[in-house]
Protein backbone atom coordinates (compact mmCIF):
# COMPACT_ATOMS: atom_id res chain seq x y z
CA UNK A 1 0.00 0.00 0.00
CA UNK A 2 1.27 3.44 -0.90
CA UNK A 3 0.19 6.18 1.05
CA UNK A 4 0.88 9.21 3.08
CA UNK A 5 0.44 7.32 6.40
CA UNK A 6 1.00 4.48 6.76
CA UNK A 7 0.10 1.88 9.25
CA UNK A 8 2.33 2.33 12.27
CA UNK A 9 5.76 0.43 12.16
CA UNK A 10 7.68 0.03 15.22
CA UNK A 11 11.60 -0.55 15.67
CA UNK A 12 13.00 -3.35 17.52
CA UNK A 13 16.12 -2.18 18.56
CA UNK A 14 17.33 -5.54 19.51
CA UNK A 15 17.06 -7.23 16.78
CA UNK A 16 17.54 -4.07 14.74
CA UNK A 17 14.44 -4.50 12.84
CA UNK A 18 10.74 -3.13 12.15
CA UNK A 19 7.59 -4.55 13.52
CA UNK A 20 4.76 -4.43 11.14
CA UNK A 21 1.87 -3.71 13.70
CA UNK A 22 -0.93 -4.91 11.65
CA UNK A 23 0.81 -8.33 11.01
CA UNK A 24 3.04 -8.66 13.74
CA UNK A 25 5.61 -9.66 11.18
CA UNK A 26 9.37 -8.66 10.93
CA UNK A 27 10.41 -5.96 8.62
CA UNK A 28 13.83 -4.13 7.72
CA UNK A 29 14.19 -1.55 4.80
CA UNK A 30 15.87 -2.71 2.17
CA UNK A 31 19.15 -1.15 2.58
CA UNK A 32 19.65 -3.73 5.19
CA UNK A 33 19.09 -6.91 3.27
CA UNK A 34 21.87 -9.38 2.93
CA UNK A 35 23.34 -9.94 -0.42
CA UNK A 36 21.04 -12.73 -1.77
CA UNK A 37 18.10 -12.94 0.07
CA UNK A 38 15.18 -13.04 -1.27
CA UNK A 39 12.45 -10.58 0.35
CA UNK A 40 8.59 -9.43 -0.31
CA UNK A 41 8.40 -5.61 -0.62
CA UNK A 42 5.77 -4.84 2.33
CA UNK A 43 5.81 -0.94 2.50
CA UNK A 44 7.22 1.66 0.51
CA UNK A 45 7.20 5.58 2.84
CA UNK A 46 7.05 8.58 1.33
CA UNK A 47 10.14 10.38 2.56
CA UNK A 48 12.10 13.69 1.51
CA UNK A 49 12.14 12.49 -1.69
CA UNK A 50 7.81 12.51 -1.95
CA UNK A 51 5.70 11.14 -4.38
CA UNK A 52 8.08 11.27 -7.20
CA UNK A 53 10.34 8.69 -5.52
CA UNK A 54 7.15 6.67 -5.53
CA UNK A 55 5.68 7.08 -8.95
CA UNK A 56 9.45 6.28 -10.40
CA UNK A 57 9.54 2.73 -7.72
CA UNK A 58 5.90 1.85 -9.77
CA UNK A 59 6.96 2.37 -13.36
CA UNK A 60 10.09 0.03 -12.55
CA UNK A 61 7.90 -2.28 -10.73
CA UNK A 62 8.86 -1.66 -7.41
CA UNK A 63 5.91 -2.12 -5.60
CA UNK A 64 4.19 -3.98 -2.51
CA UNK A 65 3.84 -7.99 -2.64
CA UNK A 66 7.11 -8.39 -5.03
CA UNK A 67 9.92 -10.03 -5.01
CA UNK A 68 12.73 -8.44 -4.77
CA UNK A 69 16.87 -9.52 -3.60
CA UNK A 70 20.14 -7.70 -3.59
CA UNK A 71 22.85 -8.65 -5.62
CA UNK A 72 25.25 -6.36 -4.56
CA UNK A 73 26.14 -3.63 -2.46
CA UNK A 74 29.26 -0.91 -3.07
CA UNK A 75 31.66 0.03 -0.34
CA UNK A 76 30.91 3.57 1.33
CA UNK A 77 27.43 3.37 1.14
CA UNK A 78 26.85 3.53 -2.58
CA UNK A 79 23.92 2.07 -4.61
CA UNK A 80 22.37 -1.49 -4.50
CA UNK A 81 22.49 -3.52 -7.23
CA UNK A 82 18.95 -5.21 -7.01
CA UNK A 83 16.25 -7.65 -8.86
CA UNK A 84 12.61 -6.80 -8.74
CA UNK A 85 10.67 -9.96 -9.89
CA UNK A 86 12.36 -12.68 -11.62
CA UNK A 87 14.40 -10.42 -14.40
CA UNK A 88 14.32 -6.82 -13.93
CA UNK A 89 17.72 -5.48 -12.46
CA UNK A 90 18.52 -1.87 -11.25
CA UNK A 91 20.56 -0.09 -8.91
CA UNK A 92 19.00 2.25 -6.28
CA UNK A 93 20.79 4.41 -4.20
CA UNK A 94 20.98 3.57 -0.73
CA UNK A 95 18.95 6.49 1.10
CA UNK A 96 16.31 4.79 -1.45
CA UNK A 97 16.25 1.51 -0.04
CA UNK A 98 16.03 2.83 2.65
CA UNK A 99 12.16 3.83 2.09
CA UNK A 100 11.48 0.26 0.94
CA UNK A 101 10.52 -2.02 3.91
CA UNK A 102 10.94 -5.60 3.00
CA UNK A 103 9.98 -9.30 4.73
CA UNK A 104 12.44 -11.74 4.87
CA UNK A 105 11.49 -14.95 2.10
CA UNK A 106 13.36 -17.81 4.30
CA UNK A 107 14.78 -20.90 2.37
CA UNK A 108 12.02 -23.00 2.46
CA UNK A 109 9.45 -20.79 1.00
Amino acid sequence: MLSNHPEKINFDAENNQYLDSKTTTQLMDLSCLEIQSSAIIKRIEIDTYGEVLVKRFKAMGVVPEKQIMVLRKSCFGGPLHIRVGMSTELAIRREEAKTIFVQVLHSDE
